[in-house]
């Protein structure tokens, strides 16, 4: 079981490796550089060595300079990067030197932002341990950091010189953080694919069973079609924007919670806010399965269609969630854009400027 994926971005281009055992690739691939020039980040979920895969991973952080960093969205900000920052300039790092991100969408957003940044450059490499990073957030090229209550609102377009998903890391998320992971692979089967729905739809037991062909299937079709989208639109002006579906409504959640993953994980804010944006499909295109669809398939993979699915959370109240729109990054001079999907695979950008509709939107989940 191993692919290799080709990123062909027009100026940057890479391979994605994806298979059951990576080890003894990272190691080899690592060995392309000084060993000196090289900074494994790592989740400090890794710290207790029984969280790696093999030993042969874990011997990496005794072959090279690391840090540990909390993987949680509280890390993800300026003193999370200057926490990087200090360890680079403590080493000397040079221009050729590499950052290895080892973790989740917080350590890999934020090394690819240090990246990014430090000497206007260095190698990147992804080894990301999430589904929520696998199938999306490491792909693609956006970096980011969060500010002001704001879901990355700092942030660059930089990508890495390679990529290496091993599925045994999968294993060992808990529930809460898997389903979260299947919600950007969900967004995605949304907007482009049927197909790609029904086999998310029908396989949710082998999937969550964390069965390796199924994962395997649904990684890298994830990858494909995040691919597909950001190649040939890098800076989000077209077709890259589809990849937001759900996600104006849901950051509005998060950032209403202050951005706090213990309250509400990123792949459950974006699970809400399709159900948001299928409420609004009904109300302009008057699609009436398009929300049983929505609900249906969420609820599989026990995500929240409506905010009293989740625990000792406060509703909150309608205008102080739309208050929030204004901190969009989608958002232009006319208003705020909209994904929507006006049947399932079928997505486009609607401009939408009637605040009744979008308060109505919001109103479906918040029971």
């Amino acid at each position: 079981m191993f692919s290799s994926i080709k990123a062909d971005y027009p100026k940057n281009n890479y391979k994605i490796y994806l298979s059951d055992n990576l080890s003894k690739n990272i190691e080899q691939y690592l060995k392309t550089f000084n060993n000196k020039s090289i900074l494994i980040v790592a989740d400090d979920y890794f710290t207790n060595k029984i969280n790696l895969p093999d030993k042969q991973l874990h011997n990496l952080f005794t072959s090279y300079n690391h840090i540990f960093i909390g993987g949680g969205v509280e890390s993800k900000n300026l003193n999370g990067a200057i926490v990087i920052l200090d360890k680079l300039n403590q080493m000397n790092m040079t221009r050729d030197g590499c950052i290895v991100a080892m973790g989740g969408g917080v350590i890999g957003d934020l090394c690819s932002f240090v990246a990014s940044l430090y000497q206007r450059g260095i190698s990147l490499v992804h080894v990301p341990t999430t589904l929520t990073s696998a199938v999306d957030s490491s792909i693609g090229g956006k970096t980011g950091i969060n500010m002001y209550d704001a879901v990355n609102l700092l942030g660059t377009y930089y990508h890495p010189s390679a990529s290496f998903i091993d599925l045994r890391f999968m294993k060992t998320l808990e529930g809460r953080d898997f389903s979260a992971g299947v919600a950007e692979s969900i967004k995605k089967s949304f907007i482009y694919d049927r197909e790609f729905y029904n086999f998310i739809y029908n396989n949710s037991e082998k999937i969550f069973n964390k069965d390796y062909n199924y994962l395997y299937d649904l990684i890298y079709k994830s990858i494909s079609i995040k691919l597909f989208h950001t190649i040939s639109d890098e800076k989000e002006k077209s077709i890259r924007l589809l990849l937001n579906y759900g996600h104006t409504f849901g950051q509005a959640f998060e950032s209403v919670y202050g951005i706090n993953a213990k309250s509400l994980r990123h792949g459950e804010a974006v699970s809400l806010g399709m159900m948001c944006a299928a409420q609004m499909s009904e109300s302009l295109y008057g699609n009436k399965t398009i929300i049983r669809e929505h609900s249906e398939i969420l609820t599989k993979y026990t995500l929240p269609t409506k905010l009293s699915c989740l625990k000792n959370i406060k509703i909150p109240n309608v205008e102080n969630l739309f208050r929030r729109l204004i901190k969009d990054k989608k958002r232009t001079v006319q208003g705020n854009r909209f994904v929507i999907c006006r049947s399932i695979g079928s997505a486009k950008i609607e401009h939408i400027t009637d605040n009744n509709l979008i308060k109505s939107s919001f109103d479906l989940v918040l029971q």
